[in-house]
């Protein structure tokens, strides 16, 4: 796979050279843009990518495994006019919706979406995207990353049957980070409603039986639909549930 080419990415992107930072290495591209962030100012968005993470995460920390050349490791950092306003939750449910209709358009693949921030693909893990909210001593900034499992590579056995891959054809990467940030950044400044339909057709949690870890406890319940915030809808034992902030540690797909 072609190395990452910094002037194909600001033409697919338009965004000025200046803007586009592309690596062949790095700890993480979550951390590298938090890390510029730091530098002063940023005035518009700016983009890290690269070939390979050595310390890529996920949400709680979680490591996100990023060998060289099979995938697309990335992040946006964004200045925003005040974090009090920004819920870093409805970013990631707009960049989940944003990020499968792109993989639809350029590789003709139909991703599901697990909420809130995981995207699947024949039952398995195929993205993970994760949203961080910052003040810097110069800006308020989020710091959208996406980590994707483009091409199959070696996996530790007891990942091999949740860590999945996308497509075996060559891809033009520059051309797919594109398409993601352009479908992702149209859906981010506008509320769940307006792509409510998008999330709940590519959805892979509707209707299903999930547990759900919020906060200390673990709730067993059916999902039976979103609400116009994008919180969880779940039928419990006890009653409705809506969860706003949580995170589903099993989810049964096949039923």
């Amino acid at each position: 796979m072609a190395v990452l080419n910094s002037q194909l990415l600001s033409d697919a992107l338009g965004l000025p050279l200046e803007r586009i930072n592309v690596f062949q290495t790095i700890d993480s591209t979550n951390d590298e843009a938090k890390r510029h962030a730091l530098l002063g100012v940023i005035t518009g968005p700016t983009i890290f990518v690269a070939d390979e993470q050595t310390a890529g995460y996920g949400r709680h920390g979680r490591k996100f495994l990023s060998p060289q050349a099979v995938g697309i490791y990335m992040s946006w950092l964004l200045p925003v006019d005040d974090l009090s306003h920004v819920d870093p939750g409805a970013i990631t449910l707009a960049v989940a919706t944003g990020s499968s209709e792109a993989l639809e358009q350029e590789l003709g693949l139909q991703v599901g979406i697990k909420w809130v921030n995981d995207l699947y693909l024949n039952h398995k893990k195929v993205a993970g995207i994760l949203v961080e909210a910052e003040r810097t001593p110069f800006n308020d900034i989020l710091v959208v990353g996406i980590g994707v499992n483009l091409y199959a590579r070696d996996v530790p056995r007891d990942l091999r049957d949740k860590i999945g891959y996308l497509t075996t054809e060559s891809v033009t990467r520059e051309t797919l980070i594109a398409r993601m940030y352009h479908e992702s950044e149209q859906l981010m400044t506008l509320p769940f409603t307006a792509f409510k339909s998008e999330y709940v057709r590519r959805s892979v949690t509707l209707d299903r039986l999930v547990e759900v870890r919020i906060g200390p406890d673990v709730v067993t319940g059916r999902v039976t639909d979103f609400s116009d915030t994008g919180a969880l809808i779940l039928q419990t034992a006890q009653g409705q549930l809506v969860v706003q902030t949580g995170e589903i540690t099993k989810l049964n797909m096949i039923e």
